[in-house]
């Protein structure tokens, strides 16, 4: 005589997704980067790169994958953001210099 037992054997759960620290980490980064014009893209760069590369064999990486794409992308946007940024900040400042020197020469030409 052969009993069934009632109780569920071991069943299949999907896989929670993995998070990838580094992922996080360089997504981080490349916005704060938009504060830090040039280390903080070229970290961002680095670190998605990495994140992208030791994500790459994991069957449940698709957010990490993401994240890594993101931030890299922001990153070289930062970077290529960088010189127009400086260059604009450089104008003005070559501006007030001008403005200040010609105010200068004016009081000295009224004293005269």
């Amino acid at each position: 005589m052969h009993t069934y037992n009632d109780t569920p054997g071991p069943q299949a759960v999907a896989a929670p997704p993995a998070k990838n620290g580094l992922a996080i980490a360089a997504l981080i980064v490349a916005i704060v980067g938009l504060c830090i014009p040039v280390i903080g893209p070229l970290v961002a760069i680095v670190l998605g790169i990495v994140a992208l590369v030791g994500s790459s064999g994991k069957a449940h990486a698709g957010g990490a994958k993401a994240m890594s794409i993101i931030a890299i992308c922001l990153g070289v946007l930062c970077l290529a953001l960088t010189p127009m940024i400086l260059a604009q900040a450089m104008s003005r400042a070559r501006d007030v210099a001008i403005r200040t020197k010609s105010g200068t020469q004016m009081q000295e030409i009224h004293r005269a």
